[in-house]
């Protein structure tokens, strides 16, 4: 998040600078990686409960990805018809209509694992999410269109987003003993 600030700060977005929020990001997936091969005894206790055949699980698969894609389509486009006969600006939708529709599968996979009382899915789901976001996503159109980004948006979303991350960090470390762990 701060690496993504520094180099928006001037309130461009280039193509050096997209190259650089990939490569942290190709750092960082190296080093998940390696960490978990490492540790994965420790800290992994996997349980894998297999219910149904794997020709079954191919057909949930792209089953669930059909209409993911369909309703995430249906959903946002919908959404922006509607903002936009209500005469509400571009900016606005993309800020929460998209942003909204691109996280509905992510919403669904945190609620579906804390249904079945696997809440780290959940956290781990949100934190992932919005590595990638700010690592992966952000650098895409400093690939294809470089260009401003006015300073307003540039401060009021990282801000929030810097705020968002202290409080996460401050409820992890008051509320269970300096353990990191949110309960």
């Amino acid at each position: 998040m701060l690496i993504a600030f520094l180099l928006l700060s001037n309130g461009f977005l280039s193509t050096a600078d997209s190259m650089v929020l990939l490569a942290c990001l190709l750092i960082y997936m190296i080093f998940m990686v390696y960490y978990f091969k490492r540790y994965k005894n420790e800290h992994l206790a996997c349980k894998i409960d297999i219910r149904c055949s794997k020709s079954r699980s191919w057909i949930y698969l792209f089953l669930g990805l059909g209409i993911l894609t369909i309703s995430a389509r249906f959903i946002t486009s919908s959404a922006i018809d509607l903002a936009q006969y209500f005469g509400i600006s571009d900016l606005i939708i993309g800020l929460t209509i998209i942003a909204v529709g691109t996280s509905l599968p992510e919403l669904a996979a945190s609620i579906a694992g804390a249904i079945k009382g696997e809440d780290e899915i959940a956290i781990g789901n949100v934190i992932g999410s919005n590595i990638f976001g700010i690592l992966g996503v952000l650098a895409i159109p400093g690939f294809f269109a470089p260009g401003t980004i006015p300073n307003i948006i540039l401060f009021r979303d990282f801000g929030f987003m810097m705020i968002a991350t202290v409080a996460l960090y401050v409820f992890c470390c008051c509320f269970d003993n300096k353990k990191l762990k949110l309960n």
